[in-house]
């Protein structure tokens, strides 16, 4: 049996403590009147692997987070994003914290949403640019929209609810997009779109395929204009990016000490644990037994 990273996917978010959902879209977890609702379950184990986008918005206190093998804090007025596939090895909030916790699935997107505004929004987040913060006034519009929306999705008999939740969620991603500083470009370049279809392909597929030929066929482009595509976008070659996030994990599962190595060589599909300590050696410069 293959001993992988825990994964959390949309449809395992428990549905008892939901304060607000949105089709198979959204999920939102609160406890801004002070009451516990199990946002941090004492079962949970980390490290684990995100399948939805998480958004964490601190309101009052602290929250400390790991992802990625980066930690940091988040203070109120600032909204952290992790998108699907990123690895979380710690979400703790202070005592006495407030905070909302959006849970958006990645399988059945939000298609109101799909503008291109919106696109490049997602495209700043998945550059790198985790945290945005809000004042004190888009922080108390924000929560004021959050609450409308709460009544709205219990509003079943009113005709034009699906309406009135759209209209909601658009305002309340407009506030956060207005608070990114990345100045997006007029129109997505071809580069652009091929980069980030190729990353989404490696999130998926990096655990099963290491080969740049695999993922140029996905794409129908040669290896050749691949290469050439991600070096002109991010200086980097193709297989780099897809050798980042196997290490990533491995580097994950080692740091727990609750994986061996031959465990993790399985996981991440390396022929022998062997084949698995040369790869990291190349890419780290010591072995996974003296990570």
């Amino acid at each position: 049996m293959v001993t992988q990273i825990p994964e959390i996917t949309f449809g395992t978010m428990p549905l008892d403590m939901v304060s607000a959902s949105y089709r198979k879209h959204l999920l939102v977890y609160d406890n801004l009147e002070g009451q516990y609702t199990g946002l941090e379950r004492p079962q949970t184990a980390y490290p684990i692997k995100l399948r939805f986008t998480l958004v964490t918005i601190c309101c009052e206190g602290e929250v400390k987070i790991g992802a990625n093998l980066e930690e940091y804090t988040i203070y109120p007025g600032d909204i952290d994003i992790l998108v699907t596939g990123t690895i979380v090895t710690q979400h703790t909030p202070s005592p006495g914290c407030r905070l909302l916790i959006f849970c958006i699935s990645e399988e059945d997107p939000i298609d109101f949403l799909e503008t291109d505004e919106h696109g490049h929004f997602r495209q700043s987040l998945l550059s790198g640019e985790h945290t945005i913060h809000l004042s004190p006034a888009h922080m108390e519009l924000f929560i004021q929209h959050y609450r409308l929306l709460c009544e709205w999705v219990h509003r079943k008999e009113f005709k034009f609810q699906d309406m009135a939740v759209k209209g909601i969620l658009i305002t309340m991603t407009s506030l956060l997009m207005s608070n990114i500083t990345t100045k997006p470009e007029e129109q997505q370049s071809r580069a652009e779109q091929i980069f980030q279809e190729y990353i989404t392909l490696v999130r998926k597929n990096y655990r099963q395929h290491r080969e740049v030929n695999y993922y140029a066929d996905r794409l129908y482009i040669t290896p050749k204009y691949l290469g050439k595509i991600i070096k002109e976008y991010c200086g980097r070659k193709p297989g780099d990016l897809i050798r980042d996030y196997v290490i990533l994990e491995a580097k994950a599962m080692l740091r727990t000490k609750q994986y061996t190595v031959n465990q993790v060589a399985d996981a991440l599909n390396f022929p022998s644990s062997s084949f698995f300590c040369r790869y990291f050696r190349q890419a780290v410069g010591s072995s996974p037994t003296k990570f």
